[in-house]
């Protein structure tokens, strides 16, 4: 079940067969960040016009230690003071502007921010985007705990 799906205690049901489901509790792994006792955990900002996503998002990277800065709308990233250590998770098709429009105009202003791009959207140009931006990452929803936390390492990586 991907983890977005889950309740917010993150208990679930898996269903084994039509006419069974069992309960499990499924605690999510700890997310190992590598920093001093002392530094602030490093910040995600995540740009996506759907709520539902925005909210589940939130909640699994706050669970696992991470600072999140949420916006409905690209231009709001754009009007924001981003800090210093910062990953990007962009939706790639949102009405006001595209996640890669968006990161365009970020690498303009000179803010080289490792970017994940994600879309509910499956189609071959989504890579191709991904490689324009040079994003860690490109993500297709319905998106698996561990492989949005793995492509969130990576671009820690990068930073630090």
């Amino acid at each position: 079940m991907p983890w977005h799906q889950r309740t917010v205690s993150s208990v679930g049901y898996l269903d084994d067969d039509e006419s069974m489901a069992r309960k499990v509790v499924s605690k999510p792994k700890p997310f190992k960040l590598r920093r001093s006792a002392s530094a602030r955990a490093p910040t995600v900002v995540l740009v996506d016009d759907d709520f539902q996503v925005r909210r589940a998002f939130e909640r699994l990277l706050r669970e696992h230690g991470l600072n999140v800065t949420s916006f409905e709308r690209p231009s709001e990233v754009l009007l924001s003071r981003l800090p210093a250590e910062v990953v990007l998770i962009a939706d790639i098709y949102m009405p006001e502007m595209t996640g890669v429009a968006l990161c365009q105009q970020l690498q303009a202003r000179g803010l080289n921010i490792p970017t994940i791009l994600i879309t509910g959207h499956l189609d071959e140009h989504a890579i191709l985007y991904g490689t324009q931006i040079q994003a860690v990452s490109v993500l297709f929803k319905p998106i698996e705990e561990k492989d949005l936390l793995e492509a969130i390492g990576q671009a820690l990586r990068v930073i630090y």
